[in-house]
């Protein structure tokens, strides 16, 4: 073990698994501590592998695990390499190439290990059942991440001095967006809102997806629109925060010139983004139910609705707790709306309600001093 690893291992490695700690044990008992036995344990995990290596959903989940946990090491990692107390780490280039790329692979191999522990199970079933395809798929998607984190790993490192400014000018490369309000916003809920957003996503996502797939005798399609409003409306606490970040911490927006459509067209596009799991999740809505009017109805009426929540915000500065009553209200119009309006028409009158409501209340909006529930 050499002196540079050492020096590494404590700035970088310990101090990362030290800030997430729960988090790791929280996911540990989720994953392991629930199952009554042993042979349940291996039982449900066996079936979780198997569905990786052999349904393109599961998947897909796979692959957005690792990457939502690489660009959370990538982040945590940019984070402390704007300090200044990292900069020696700009001395490590002076290290002959080769050892440069062993420690950094090192390291990103111990940031790596609760992925790659787990990545040994389905190694080991995907060549005892003869997977190879999903075998391969795996392990792809494994090389692949440790690339890209290595890659940007090396470059950061080779900056390391003038971390303050590098943060600015690298992701202004990767953007193919100028700096704008839509890129602060999406910043802003990639990396303060990812936890709630994730939280969200998944449960919206497997609810949607399971009961777009069910039976066409037992399929509902009331019961699917009253769980989509419900699910679409639990986003609410994503809309209210990403509401008061750019009111409160990008307000110097209302001094550029800016269009108030262009405005309100920046929001509805980020909320369609921030839809696109729950629309591959209903797929089944168009392809096993062959109702594919149901199907565009919903895709339009999800960035209507928020598009609308967000709309309203600007009605009057609203505590949490009066947003969520407000939000109850909207929600029984637009369960029983749905029931008895084609949803391409209920979306087209809640983007024309929204604009309305922006146009009405924008200009004349003002913040008080406190607001809740943004943390």
């Amino acid at each position: 073990m050499t002196a540079a690893y050492q020096i590494l291992y404590k700035s970088l490695i310990a101090p990362f698994y030290r800030q997430n700690a729960l988090l790791f044990i929280a996911i540990v008992f989720l994953m392991f501590g629930i199952q009554r036995s042993v042979a349940e344990l291996l039982l449900f995990h066996r079936s979780i592998i198997l569905s990786v290596l052999t349904r393109p959903v599961f998947f897909g989940i796979f692959a957005l695990v690792w990457l939502v946990y690489v660009f959370k090491v990538m982040n945590w990692l940019r984070i402390q390499l704007k300090k200044t107390t990292f900069s020696f780490l700009f001395h490590i280039t002076a290290l002959p190439l080769n050892v440069q790329y062993r420690l950094l692979l090192q390291l990103i191999i111990l940031w790596l290990i609760p992925l790659l522990l787990y990545l040994v199970p389905v190694i080991f079933i995907a060549i005892n059942d003869g997977l190879w395809v999903g075998l391969l798929s795996v392990i792809i998607i494994a090389v692949v991440m440790i690339l890209i984190m290595h890659f940007f790993f090396r470059k950061w490192i080779h900056a390391a001095a003038g971390m303050q400014t590098i943060a600015a000018r690298n992701y202004r490369n990767l953007l193919i967006v100028k700096p704008s309000l839509l890129k602060f916003s999406g910043m802003y809920l990639l990396q303060q809102q990812l936890p709630a957003l994730l939280m969200v996503k998944i449960v919206s996502f497997l609810l949607l997806y399971v009961l777009s797939r069910v039976d066409g005798v037992v399929f509902e399609g009331r019961m699917l629109w009253l769980i989509f409003v419900v699910l679409i409306l639990g986003h609410y606490l994503i809309v209210y925060r990403l509401f008061y970040f750019v009111e409160k911490e990008m307000f110097f927006y209302r001094n550029l010139p800016l269009r108030n459509f262009k405005l309100l067209l920046i929001f509805l596009f980020i909320y369609i983004l921030m839809l696109l799991p729950e629309a591959w999740a209903l797929l089944g809505v168009a392809i096993r139910q062959q109702q594919w009017g149901t199907y565009w109805g919903m895709l339009c009426c999800g960035p209507a609705i928020l598009l609308l929540l967000h709309s309203l915000l600007y009605s009057d500065d609203m505590q949490l707790n009066e947003f969520l009553n407000l939000i109850a209200g909207v929600g029984v119009v637009l369960l029983f709306c749905g029931m008895g309006v084609p949803l391409w028409l209920l979306a087209l009158f809640t983007v024309i309600f929204a604009v309305a409501v922006f146009a009405v209340s924008y200009k004349s909006f003002e913040m008080k001093e406190q607001v809740g529930g943004l943390k």
